[in-house]
């Protein structure tokens, strides 16, 4: 505006050089606030102060200034014709004079304000005592720049005047309120849209006492997630469109109005919202449910035609699902974080995998796998074999390790007499479990169902091989048990204290000292004790007395209690 008035200044001082008139002329006037130009007119806001500097040429001579509704030629009588209240004209020099008008709204009939002067007697040099001015002194007058008939008073020195909506304390409440509600439309939309109907449910079950609450009255409206989208962005849209209306209004430029709406609903209005409805929008949104339940019922003539198509077009929402994978990835995440603990993210990894995993990539194979003969007969030897490699349940073949007859278990051996030399087939047959055969393609969800009917927990495994033109045939490779299954789901390796290998599938042996029950067993060439009962309890308690050292298969025992030597000496417990 400063620079404004420099040149100008400069320009008129150099006119007079080409022109001297007799009388005031003003070439062009400048407001500091307007709304806008329309048709060369400057349009300014109504019942406003408005600083106006004028141009021109003898400024000094201009003691006040008015406004009439009708145009004439420069230098007419505006002594009638005016229609509003005069203001004062504060001369700077001969060039620019300012003054500060308000003008009010103009009536249906008036197009636009125009300018008249009112030339002061006093202020006129005694050089020009003689001029033209001596019939306008102190009068009123148009004011031109004596361009001629038509464009004397011409429209470049008229204004329009514009009223605002309401009054200026009434817009500031609004403009404070509606930033309000754009902040909060745009911050329910990220915080509610982004609960979905799955995460509402499950906050609704396993949240905190506060969270069930916000869940549960929430979770009806997010039910119809439409219609509460169309309500978020209309009532957004509406609120923001207002802003940059009153503010319009407010500042009389557009522009301004432009920038500050801009930046006050950027700020306002999307990232400080967004920022703290992204981490409490359950809270919020539960608290101001009232609105938004009011803002759906005023749009609901509009949100709900738009809401019932986007229904029918897209479907209706189900929620979030996430597949074994994306859960997977999940409970990893919430490991790291510390929500969850590494056995558990295990466990529940390990189940989610259950499915995608086959028997074929934790069974056994056959040629690691400790099997009996169904011809084998149960003497001490077997026993020994049976109970050193520490496994309950045993498989039966008969001529060929793949042709499974039976599956032995070691509790089946309670009753059997090593010196009776009981037949593998007759216990085989007295017990007769079927065997459970699969293929490798089976997943270990499937083998754990079929582990939990009861009929057993060891299966074997089959390959169907189609190689070469013969017909395609099944072959024995392996066998799986309900423990490999288990280790599976709990992601770790089971052991007791009769395991020989710590990983059936690596073949990895566990490293402890063997059993070897050969000690409880008698030598082939001593045969069956021929000592009568009376002398075993004699030499039972003879030795029990001198703590003596005894000798078996030329190795010494310290026996040291009853128990050891009646095993030893082989004494029936009924006698003692």
């Amino acid at each position: 505006m400063k620079l404004d008035i420099i040149l100008i200044t400069v320009f008129l001082k150099l006119l007079p050089i080409y022109c001297t008139p007799t009388e005031p002329v003003i070439y062009g006037i400048l407001p500091d606030i307007y709304n806008s130009i329309t048709d060369n007119i400057i349009v300014l806001p109504s019942n406003k102060p408005i600083h106006l500097s004028m141009f021109g040429l003898k400024m000094d001579y201009i003691s006040h200034i008015a406004f009439a509704s009708i145009k004439k030629p420069r230098n007419s009588s505006c002594e009638h014709e005016r229609v509003t209240n005069s203001f004062d004209a504060l001369p700077e020099n001969s060039f620019v004079s300012t003054s500060v008008i308000s003008l009010r709204e103009l009536s249906n009939n008036e197009v636009a304000f125009f300018l008249c002067i009112r030339v002061t007697p006093t202020s006129l040099p005694k050089a020009d005592s003689t001029s033209n001015y001596t019939d306008i002194d102190g009068k009123w007058i148009f004011a031109g720049d004596g361009g001629g008939t038509d464009s004397v008073s011409d429209y470049r020195l008229s204004f329009r005047t514009t009223t605002t909506l309401m009054p200026l304390w009434v817009q500031i409440i609004l403009i404070i309120l509606l930033f309000f509600l754009s902040g909060l439309f745009s911050g329910l939309n990220l915080g509610l849209m982004s609960l979905d109907k799955t995460e509402l449910k499950i906050i609704e079950s396993a949240g905190s006492h506060n969270e069930k609450s916000y869940a549960k009255a929430i979770r009806p409206v997010r039910e119809k997630g439409n219609l509460l989208l169309c309500t978020l962005l209309l009532g957004n849209v509406l609120v923001n469109t207002s802003l940059t209306i009153l503010m319009d209004d407010l500042t009389g430029n557009g522009l301004f109005a432009v920038i500050g709406s801009t930046i006050g609903i950027t700020l306002l209005g999307e990232i400080m919202p967004q920022a703290v409805c992204s981490r409490n929008g359950l809270a919020i949104g539960a608290k101001t449910l009232w609105l938004t339940k009011l803002f759906m019922l005023l749009t609901f003539p509009i949100a709900f035609p738009i809401s019932f198509l986007l229904d029918k077009i897209l479907g209706e929402e189900i929620g979030q699902v996430y597949s074994r994978e994306k859960l997977g990835v999940l409970i990893r995440e919430q490991a790291l974080a510390g929500t969850v603990a590494a056995d558990e993210m295990n466990i529940i990894t390990g189940a989610l995998a259950l499915t995608t995993k086959t028997v074929a990539d934790v069974m056994t194979p056959l040629s690691d796998a400790f099997m009996l003969s169904y011809s084998a007969n149960l003497d001490f030897h077997t026993m020994n074999e049976i109970f050193s490699n520490g496994y309950t349940r045993i498989p039966v073949y008969e001529n060929d390790r793949q042709n499974i007859r039976s599956v032995l278990n070691v509790k089946d051996l309670a009753f059997i007499n090593t010196d009776d030399k009981v037949p593998v087939s007759t216990v085989c047959d007295f017990y007769n479990r079927s065997i459970i055969i699969v293929l490798d393609t089976t997943n270990l969800g499937m083998m754990l169902k079929e582990f939990r009917q009861g009929r057993a927990h060891m299966a074997f495994v089959e390959r169907l091989v189609t190689e070469g033109d013969c017909d395609p045939y099944r072959e024995m490779i392996g066998l799986v048990t309900l423990e490999d299954v288990i280790e599976e789901i709990i992601q770790a390796e089971i052991v007791d204290e009769t395991d020989i290998l710590t990983d059936n599938v690596h073949h990895q042996v566990r490293q402890v000292r063997k059993r070897d029950f050969r000690m409880f067993g008698l030598h082939d060439s001593q045969g069956k004790s021929r000592l009568s009962p009376q002398l075993k309890i004699a030499a039972l308690r003879h030795l029990a007395s001198v703590r003596q050292l005894n000798i078996i298969y030329s190795k010494f025992y310290w026996y040291s209690s009853v128990t050891e030597l009646k095993l030893i000496i082989s004494i029936p417990y009924d006698i003692v």
